[in-house]
């Protein structure tokens, strides 16, 4: 743990920028330290393991994500550590009168809230991370904006540092203020990004039962880090109509272990065994998503619309179309 405290500084200007040297220190020094001890931390998993008599520790999911992410979240971290304290200090000598004035506070004060609120959504999203990395899309594009994200946020990056060192200076001040101006849109696409709401459904079987295993539950933490809810449905009803004999008890116990997964934010019991686009807007869900060859609740409608998704084995995501689940059942 970093002491932050310090004596006998000057000014408070000189106490905040050798605090601000300690603290990036230690977290190039933990990042550097990760870094180096990653080859080691990419544990290779068997298929079977064997009683020899030797202990073999195993990091779990989340915390071998973690290890993995945490580079590129304290880059983030510390890039908004740096400006935002600049901001608030650059408030206080903001010149000119009037509208010139205005416009110069409500950029700065625009700007730290768009990258407070980016922070805690960052903070919230490594913390909360399920352990396995959300699937990379193909063939579909969330966002409304045909800009890529990181196109987003490295133009953002680029306009908010360099305006920012421009605007101290007095005579590029006026510059670095129409750069700060330029990164406001792109601040707010970024953050709005972030927190867009999308809801996600995942369709169980009650003959699955046997399958609910690691597997299962990595779908599950891949199909959550498609949106920001998942919801699941547990059928005792094939596609085609068809009622399981099964128990209740059964059920209930498949109800039970979905409703233990940290990524699983609700439970529908009882879904029907074929998924139309009524159910999906009666329950306020967005996207269906399944595995490969698992398709068949959803219906046409579904597939018409694009939102059925499939996350393959090698960890990305699309979208299924009427015509290829044709053609996969005419090559069956």
């Amino acid at each position: 743990m970093v002491d932050l405290k310090v004596v006998g500084y000057r000014s408070t200007f000189d106490k905040y920028l050798y605090n601000m040297h300690l603290l990036f220190n230690w977290a190039f020094d933990k990042s550097l330290w990760i870094y180096i001890m990653s080859p080691f931390n990419d544990t290779v998993f068997s298929s079977e393991f064997t009683d020899q008599g030797s202990l073999t520790v195993f990091p779990s999911w989340a915390t071998e994500h973690r290890n993995k992410s945490y580079g590129g979240f304290i880059d983030a971290v510390c890039d908004k550590a740096f400006v935002v304290p600049c901001w608030i200090f650059l408030l206080s000598s903001v010149s000119g009168t009037g509208i010139l004035r205005f416009v110069q506070n409500k950029t700065l004060f625009w700007l730290i809230l768009a990258e407070i609120a980016s922070g805690c959504v960052r903070f919230r999203a490594f913390y909360t991370a399920g352990g396995i990395p959300a699937p990379a899309m193909k063939g579909l594009d969330f966002s409304t904006s045909a800009v890529k994200a990181d196109h987003i946020g490295k133009a953002k990056q680029t306009f908010e540092m360099v305006g920012t060192c421009l605007y101290m200076l007095p005579f590029v001040r006026w510059i670095g203020l129409l750069l700060l101006m330029a990164s406001c849109p792109l601040a707010y696409e970024s953050v709005r990004r972030k927190v867009k709401k999308r809801s996600i459904y995942v369709h169980l079987v009650l003959e699955d039962d046997s399958a609910f295993n690691h597997k299962t539950m990595k779908f599950l933490i891949q199909a959550r880090g498609l949106g920001s809810k998942l919801t699941v449905g547990v059928s005792s009803a094939s596609p085609d109509g068809d009622i399981n004999n099964k128990s209740k008890t059964d059920l209930t116990d498949i109800i039970l272990n979905v409703c233990s997964c940290s990524s699983v934010n609700e439970v529908i019991a009882g879904a029907p065994g074929k998924i139309d686009q009524e159910f999906m807007t009666t329950h306020g869900l967005d996207f269906f998503v399944c595995l490969p060859e698992k398709q068949e609740p959803a219906s046409d409608e579904l597939l018409q619309q694009q939102k059925c998704l499939v996350i393959s084995e090698d960890g990305t995501a699309k979208p299924v179309m009427l015509v290829d689940m044709m053609m996969g059942i005419k090559e069956d």
